[in-house]
């Protein structure tokens, strides 16, 4: 093989730029990747209150409205959507952490 040294030179150092541009790459794109899925898996709601019809409607809203006043959290109180109990099932599942 008749290569000149400044063509090995480049040769050596690009193939040497490989493995240790790699991990850093991988790495990077691992907390992007990270970081992506956090944001997209976050909850809309912190907290869901279930009451009992009979009499605990205006205890529950009490306690949203001084949890979201003091706590500083995202309440949802299920006699605010009442309309489509397929979507209260969701909602509870879906975007409530607690």
């Amino acid at each position: 093989l008749d290569v000149s040294e400044a063509e090995a030179t480049l040769v050596l150092g690009t193939l040497l730029c490989v493995p240790v541009l790699a991990p850093l790459v991988i790495g990077l794109g691992a907390m992007i990747w990270s970081g992506w899925r956090d944001v997209r898996t976050r909850k809309k709601w912190d907290i869901f209150l279930c009451h009992h019809k009979g009499g605990g409607g205006a205890l529950a809203r009490y306690l949203k409205i001084m949890l979201c006043k003091n706590a500083q959290c995202d309440v949802f109180l299920d006699a605010d959507s009442l309309q489509n109990l397929d979507a209260l099932f969701e909602t509870v599942r879906d975007q409530t952490q607690h």
